[in-house]
């Protein structure tokens, strides 16, 4: 993510966004994958389990791209939408979280949050 869509905000371009930008994805930050690695470790009953991490609350790519624009202060850098559908693109994709509440203390906070 950091690469396309921050590189452009950095570099005064409009960011590229394919198919309609209503595709959905979940982000999460890099702190919160490492305390929710820790706190599996902490409990014995997680070992050798799948668990899905993220913040299980998808956000589209066209409302990325718009609170970077808003972050970086830069109103003039719209997202291009092209509206051109790439073969093997998945729809949408974010965690199911459901394990993962079993063995943490704390909610993980999306990269969009702008509180």
């Amino acid at each position: 993510m950091r690469r396309h869509l921050h590189k452009p905000h950095t570099q005064q371009q409009n960011t590229l966004i394919f198919e309609d930008g209503n595709q959905t994805r979940d982000f999460i930050h890099a702190k919160d994958v490492a305390k929710a690695n820790l706190n599996a470790l902490e409990h014995n009953d997680a070992d050798y389990k799948a668990i899905n991490i993220g913040t299980g609350k998808p956000i589209t790519i066209k409302e990325l791209a718009e609170t970077l624009t808003q972050l970086y202060n830069k109103p003039n850098l719209k997202p291009y939408v092209s509206n051109e559908y790439r073969k093997g693109d998945i729809r949408h994709c974010y965690a199911d979280t459901t394990k993962a509440q079993n063995y943490s203390t704390s909610n993980p906070q999306s990269l969009c949050k702008m509180d």
